[in-house]
């Protein structure tokens, strides 16, 4: 196929005035002549305004020239951020809106007229309304309200600003349209400002059941006149906590309340009336499986040496004198306890207690009274070592030129000594570098357009790693300072790193090229009427695979895909798989490992076809003399591999296909990745959300938040994160999904990140792209064995040495396909710790 060439070889011209096509030639004609405003004409389905695509393209403009445009937008936000230009355009603004800047601590920053806004605000939608809410100064935003046009967005997009909308928006009949209008999260946090700003109209837009649901403790507490035996009952069951909000009803009925709520949780003990907690009560609820009370709870009356040794584990901060645990025989059962000091009250926290508590706990030295640790500044040297082991949360994140050389103390003014180190101010909040940074570094920066190669300038410590950082178990509970301190570590060793070199950056241009001429074929294409028209032969057997893709199987023989175009997709995102399909059949000198697709053209296909078939995803409409059109990519694999995911063992339970599959998607990553090409979203990746809220996160967090540091507790790995991914048993899909260093959108633009130098940036973007990719490798092998081996566990032997062996093997393969030079995961491992041990060989 030729860069243009977006149709397959075997279409043939249906002249202009016949008939529709016939039901034996669906794949081979061609839709009539068409007026162009016609035929491109979107009817597309209103549009959620949670679709990331939607307001987000820059329509019109080739890849390479939005690279370009993003490079100016960049050095604009530089001189901005460290030469205090203002803003005042809407194009930079939305630029940086994207970068999660907030304007409210530099409010000056934005100089553009309340009527530009107004009209800008009033045009866009979806993430970007919401983004520019979030950032524009509060001032400013509450100055646009009265525009009707204006508060409708804030209500949608930012109900904070709820008291300020017009009073005649805060109708029943007009937020109840709105709600409807809604997803549940956005409805929910609507609804939420209501209440608080006025309860009696969110009566009257809520029934109180249904507001229960949303949250029972808020209900019961501003809308209490309204419950009644039923909906008490509903809301303790919704959340124990109600409980303590009902403490009035009439004793039969709190009785059965109390035991209601004892059914969730043994915690309700604690919000119960200390007369209601009887001993049945008090032993159920520490016998509970869901929750336990601590010492608190129990009434002194029905204290007992069992009771309060089941209740000392989730006592902590109990601040009980030392005669209680004396009294009751406690003292074993307390010193067994991590953190045990801190439920002793302060005053009786003696120096042999507390050097007790320090031979275990030797990072917790706040615990100790200030008196006993100017006696004994030994405590505080050890306290400080760099393997002492804490909770995450309680590790001082000191970055990494303090107390990371062998046998050095971290010193006491470390955190006050970095506002003197530029290279930790460079890595702070924006606003913070605005305020703190020297001028001679942001003159640099601006000299240079970033901080590659500003080490110097910087003041910046050489990168140093203690190996047995790596060997060091990171846990929630249980991580020393050494291993706490690699993503500072790492961070500080990318801030001045210089631009990567591309093994491949020359096919990456032609990538782009490429690219950018099927997209302008296509656009050429739907202005010319010459897409193919298609309908499904019913009679063949097509199903709906993912979001948005019909395939036919042939057994034996090829498998055919329609993969449609989304709404809101631009052309240019559409065409993108089928010229990344065409560059790699046209570059097997690669070394692909995956299987390429066959590309076979672009087609137009009749709505009412589709009827029998229901896409998750909206379609992309096109309508032309009163029918409506989706836009549809063909294209053929040799098999239904390609569409088997690789955490999918095969009919007879084996999972070597899989594994496989997940080794050649590694490979090929590598390669995409050493031409500038990278897959950024081949998974959704959730952590720290357990809940209904949880949305795709970043996994190299502190690459882009000043104040984080390890991601938290992965959720819903093995169902949504990895359901519709781009992994198969063929290797890597959806080879278009990709974005181009440096100019990659995806991590920046996170809900969580923070802006950052925009090199810097994509130095870490580059990095979390390839992290994120191992560990989805990873969390597809862990799902696909968890289904089919009953005996996977982290501590079954064969489990443990067959993941040794399969990260091996999938490092190995990335590296492979990334350097291509021999390069092998063991060579990036410094070989030995200080006390002979085979780093490499451990930590594996």
């Amino acid at each position: 196929m030729t860069p243009m060439d977006c149709s397959p070889p075997l279409a043939s011209t249906q002249p202009a005035g016949e008939g529709p096509p016939s039901a034996d030639r669906p794949l081979l004609s061609l839709c009539r002549p068409v007026a162009p405003q016609a035929l491109c004409q979107r009817l597309m389905p209103v549009a959620s305004g949670d679709n990331a695509a939607a307001g987000r393209g820059r329509v019109g403009l080739s890849l390479a020239r939005q690279h370009q445009k993003q490079a100016q937008l960049d050095r604009c936000m530089l001189r901005c951020i460290y030469a205090g230009e203002r803003v005042t355009d809407c194009e930079l603004l939305d630029c940086m809106a994207w970068r999660n800047i907030n304007f409210d601590s530099c409010p000056d920053l934005v100089q553009i007229r309340d009527q530009v806004l107004i009209e800008h605000l009033s045009a866009v939608e979806g993430p970007l309304a919401r983004r520019l809410l979030h950032s524009l100064p509060n001032a400013q935003v509450r100055r646009l309200l009265p525009v009707p046009a204006i508060a409708a967005r804030a209500l949608r997009y930012a109900p904070w600003f709820l008291a300020d909308i017009p009073e005649a928006m805060k109708t029943p009949e007009s937020l109840a349209a709105m709600l409807a209008s809604l997803p549940e999260q956005r409805r929910s946090d609507l609804l939420m400002w209501i209440e608080r700003d006025t309860p009696q109209l969110a009566a009257q837009l809520e029934p109180m059941e249904q507001a229960i649901r949303r949250d029972a403790m808020t209900c019961c507490r501003l809308r209490k006149e309204e419950l009644d035996p039923g909906l008490r009952q509903l809301a303790v069951s919704q959340d124990y906590k109600a409980l303590g909000l009902l403490g009035s009803v009439d004793a039969p009925e709190y009785s059965r309340l109390c035991d209601l709520a004892l059914q969730r949780t043994g915690k309700a003990l604690a919000v119960m009336k200390v007369g209601s907690r009887t001993p049945a009560r008090v032993d159920a609820a520490l016998s509970h499986s869901r929750g336990r009370p601590d010492m608190r709870a129990i009434p002194a009356n029905l204290h007992s040496h069992e009771r309060l040794k089941a209740a000392l584990p989730q006592s902590t901060g109990s601040d009980q004198p030392a005669a209680f645990f004396s009294q009751w025989n406690l003292w074993d059962s307390l010193r067994a306890e991590p953190g045990w000091l801190r439920q002793l009250a302060y005053e009786d926290r003696t120096e042999a207690l507390c050097r007790d508590y320090l031979d275990r706990f030797p990072g917790h030295l706040w615990l100790v009274p200030q008196a006993l640790q100017n006696l004994h500044p030994q405590w505080r040297a050890a306290s400080e070592r760099s393997d002492v082991y804490l909770r995450l949360r309680d590790q001082i994140r000191v970055p990494a030129c303090y107390g990371l050389y062998p046998d050095k103390a971290m010193p006491q003014a470390a955190d006050a000594a970095l506002d003197s180190q530029p290279w930790a101010l460079a890595l702070s909040s924006w606003h913070r570098q605005m305020e703190k940074l020297p001028s001679a570094c942001k003159q640099q920066i601006l000299a240079r357009g970033g901080t590659a190669g500003l080490a110097p300038t910087f003041h910046m410590p050489s990168f140093w790693l203690e190996p047995e950082a790596l060997l060091d178990p990171v846990q929630e509970d249980h991580c020393s300072r050494r291993a706490a301190l690699l993503p500072d570590q790492a961070r500080k060793a990318l801030l001045c790193s210089q631009p990567f070199q591309l093994g491949r950056q020359k096919q990456g241009q032609a990538l782009i090229q490429l690219m950018d001429d099927y997209t302008t074929a296509l656009e050429d294409r739907l202005r010319n009427n010459t897409v193919p028209l298609w309908s499904p032969d019913t009679a063949s057997r097509w199903t709906c695979r993912g979001g948005r893709t019909l395939v036919q199987t042939s057994n034996p023989g090829p498998c055919v895909h329609m993969k449609f175009q989304r709404s809101g997709e631009s052309s240019g995102a559409f065409a993108a798989e089928a010229a990344a399909q065409a560059f790699a059949q046209a570059h097997p000198e690669l070394g692909w490992h995956s299987e390429i697709p066959q590309p076979e053209g672009m087609y137009l296909v009749p709505l009412k076809a589709l009827a029998p078939w229901d896409f998750p995803d909206s379609l992309q409409l096109y309508a032309w003399q009163g029918r409506q059109y989706a836009l549809a990519f063909r294209f053929s694999t040799r098999d239904d591999s390609y569409d088997t995911l690789a955490f999918q063992a095969d009919d007879l339970g084996s999972c070597e296909q899989a594994r496989r599959g997940l080794l050649r998607a590694l490979h090929d990553i590598g390669v995409w990745s050493s031409m500038g090409a990278v897959h950024t979203s081949t998974i959704r990746l959730y952590h720290q959300f357990a809940d209904r809220d949880a949305r795709p996160e970043l996994l190299m967090h502190a690459f882009f938040h000043a104040d984080a540091g390890y991601p938290g507790t992965v959720h819903l790995w093995d169902t949504e994160a990895t359901a519709s991914s781009d992994w198969g048993w063929s290797g890597l899909r959806d080879l278009g999904d990709l974005e181009f260093y440096p100019f990659i959108r995806t991590y920046v633009e996170a809900a969580d990140a923070e802006w950052t130098v925009p090199d810097y940036a994509q130095r870490a973007s580059f990095i979390n792209a390839i992290a994120q990719n191992i560990f989805a490798s990873l969390l597809h092998y862990m799902r696909l064995y968890r289904t089919v081996d009953p005996r996977y566990h982290y501590e079954d032997a064969l489990s443990v040495a067959r993941l040794e062996r399969f990260l091996e093997a999938g490092c190995n393969s990335l590296l492979d396909g990334l350097l291509g030079d021999g390069t092998r995961l063991r060579d990036m491992f410094p070989e030995r710790t200080r006390n002979g041990t085979d780093v490499y060989s451990t930590w594996r």
